[in-house]
């Protein structure tokens, strides 16, 4: 059987590859290049940060990211999302409005904060999303910015990578995350930054013991897959028995109510539901 290969878009992988201070001018390239489309920034005096979220009550589970680095001016926050879930963004801004909300706290004065970037990499977007789409908070009728330090990038990986196949390089190092073999051998050639990319993933991917590792929470990762399906699937099916109309906030509920019954903890179930932690902890 075929040795698995875990690719850059695993995050784990990607954290393994990037955060090591030895390749802290591989983080700053890759960034630089992420970010060419919004802003140019000073990337010299960049630290990687605890990847754990302050917690802002005592009921707040504890809430951890795939990269949080900072510069002189800037808070950058980096996210690998191998699937999209119709909560994906709500629990990714999560992240980032937690991080703005400390900086408010510390700053000297509201002009003085950071300005605040997420880079969002994700697989199983649909099509109608743009290769890289730009987010920022401003009004509906005026197009007028509400806050000018606060900007999330998110990176279709599913059509970067395609129009990659069809000649198109602008994003080449995002599409060589979530490539292998000759492909990647081929996208990497002849680029400083991307040839250390590959000698880095081909490195851990030989690591007897990062692989284990890795195989290891793979098999957790499909473990919680399978009892989120399940749950779901009972949900669905217990809301059409019981004549329950089709409408999105009727079967969230249903779906939590029966992952509670599985004894999923209702910070999981609200990943997957997009229901708040209050709405879940009332249907216990």
């Amino acid at each position: 059987m075929k040795k698995k290969f875990f690719k850059g878009t695993n995050d784990n992988m990607f954290k393994a590859i990037f955060t090591p201070k030895k390749n802290r001018e591989l983080l700053k390239e890759f960034l630089k290049r992420s970010l060419k489309e919004v802003t140019s920034i000073n990337l010299d005096d960049l630290i990687i940060l605890s990847s754990e979220i302050a917690k802002t009550n005592v009921h707040m589970k504890g809430k951890t990211v795939d990269i949080l680095a900072e510069t002189k001016n800037e808070i950058l926050n980096i996210e690998l999302n191998n699937g999209y879930y119709p909560a994906l963004h709500k629990r990714n801004a999560s992240y980032i409005f937690s991080k703005y909300s400390e900086e408010i706290k510390v700053s000297e004065t509201y002009n003085k904060m950071k300005v605040f970037i997420q880079i969002n990499f994700t697989k199983g977007l649909s099509k109608d999303y743009p290769s890289l789409e730009i987010y920022t908070l401003k009004g509906e009728k005026s197009n007028k910015k509400y806050i000018d330090n606060l900007i999330i990038l998110e990176f279709n990986i599913d059509k970067i990578k395609n129009e990659c196949y069809n000649g198109n390089k602008e994003f080449n190092f995002v599409a060589a995350l979530d490539l292998e073999g000759a492909e990647l051998d081929k996208i990497c050639e002849g680029d400083k930054y991307m040839e250390l990319f590959e000698k880095e993933v081909k490195r851990l991917n030989e690591n007897q013991k990062f692989t284990e590792f890795m195989s290891a929470e793979e098999e957790e990762e499909k473990l919680k897959k399978t009892l989120i399906e399940d749950a779901k699937n009972e949900g669905i099916q217990e809301g059409k028995e019981l004549g329950i109309q089709e409408g999105e906030t009727k079967k969230q509920i249903e779906i939590a109510k029966n992952m509670l019954e599985n004894k999923m903890v209702p910070e999981m179930i609200s990943k997957i539901t997009g229901l708040s932690i209050a709405e879940i902890e009332a249907l216990k």
